[in-house]
Formats: structure tokens, sequence, C-alpha cells
């Protein structure tokens, strides 16, 4: 893919993904259910806009909100972007 440079105040993140335990339950659930997900996630930050004013180094963690997460498709990949404002903090 040719590199993805995020504009207007956006940075570009990939969800941070922990490994979890699933846990064997002793209450039977109906095959479609998902439990509810957590309003916060945490991102690893691929790329910034050169507008925005929170200068992130790549690779660093940070916290932002789930449904603010923007999830487009280029060229079959698919790249999350979310604005600047909306990034609520670093995991140092």
């Amino acid at each position: 893919m040719k590199h993805f440079e995020p504009l207007n105040r956006h940075l570009w993140v990939d969800l941070y993904e922990e490994e979890e335990e699933k846990k064997e339950s002793a209450v039977l659930l109906p095959e479609d259910f998902q439990a509810q997900e957590d309003p916060y996630v945490v991102v690893i930050v691929k790329d910034t806009a050169p507008d925005c004013s929170c200068r992130i180094p790549r690779g660093e963690l940070a916290v932002v909100e789930r449904h603010m997460l923007k999830k487009i498709k280029v060229f079959e990949k698919e790249v999350y972007i979310i604005q600047e404002n909306y990034l609520l903090g670093v995991i140092k």
C-alpha cells in the first residue's frame, strides 16, 4: 500500500489488541451474544497530520473514544483515523 498521510488535524491509528483469555461460562448465552464494548479504546499512533497541535510520536499508545474512530477503506486496506480533539490522553 502507498503511504497514507492524515490531514486536517487527524491522527492515523491502529487498534491496540490485548490478548484476552476466553473464559468458559456456566450460563448459556445465545450464539450471537456480544458483550458490551468499553466506550474507550487504546490505540497505537501511526502518523499525525502536519497541522496537529499535539505532536505525538509514532508508536505511542493513546486513549480515544471508541465511537469517534472512523474506519475507512483505502485500496482494500482498513485505516482508522480520529480527529485530534477526540484524543483523551497518552500512555507513558
